[in-house]
């Protein structure tokens, strides 16, 4: 019996080892795939995120958001955005495109809870302050909110705020100006240096779609 059953095997690997001499490419190209993602992946674990990794997101985040087009799926767009921060010469770490999506949702819900209180500080300030006053107190209260930990992403946050593709992003959860999520700005990301970003489900816009003008 056990010989009957090798001999019905024994065509179908004859098969599979003549395809792959014909094809050779086809494997080499699907390992290449996943040893690169694999290699990705490996290079930056458990390697924390610095405040140069954060700018550098921002503006990989902003230059990919400005050449895409409304049917470009949310994969593709953050494969695009990972491509652009590991292109960057000033990025000081190569990252995966899992970690720069993961950071991104973490850093897009810390620079949107910081967005809302500035809006809220010009609102009830409209005169007699300066912008650079305005600032001031807008990290008072976040870090009021944070557990004593100052917004981080001073420069990330310069950069983002200046596109209007996130400037204009729905604020789905974060509507109240006045009542900021307290739980927003505690969660702190696993692989981010201490007080530098937070992790939240009330993002502002779908993690998994791009951004639309």
């Amino acid at each position: 019996m056990r010989q009957y059953l090798l001999k019905r095997r024994l065509p179908r690997k004859i098969k599979e080892k003549e395809e792959r001499k014909e094809h050779p490419q086809n494997k080499d190209q699907s390992c290449k795939s996943e040893d690169a993602e694999f290699l990705n992946e490996a290079d930056d674990a458990g390697m924390y995120w610095t405040d140069a990794d954060f700018t550098c997101l921002a503006k990989a985040w902003v230059t990919t958001s400005v050449n895409v087009n409304d049917r470009t799926k949310g994969f593709t767009f953050y494969q695009k955005v990972n491509i652009a921060f590991n292109g960057d010469p000033e990025c000081p770490t190569r990252r995966s495109c899992g970690s720069t999506k993961s950071q991104w949702y973490a850093l897009n819900a810390q620079c949107v809870v910081y967005k809302r209180i500035v809006a809220q500080k010009r609102f009830r300030n409209s005169s007699g302050k300066t912008e650079e006053n305005r600032e001031n107190d807008a990290h008072k209260i976040y870090k009021g909110l944070n557990g004593g930990n100052d917004f981080k992403h001073r420069e990330a946050y310069k950069i983002l705020v200046w596109e209007p593709r996130w400037a204009n992003l729905r604020d789905d959860g974060l509507n109240h100006v006045v009542n900021i999520p307290r739980n927003v700005a505690r969660r702190t990301s696993d692989n981010s240096s201490p007080g530098n970003s937070v992790r939240s489900n009330n993002l502002s816009e779908d993690p998994d779609d791009p951004p639309t003008p």
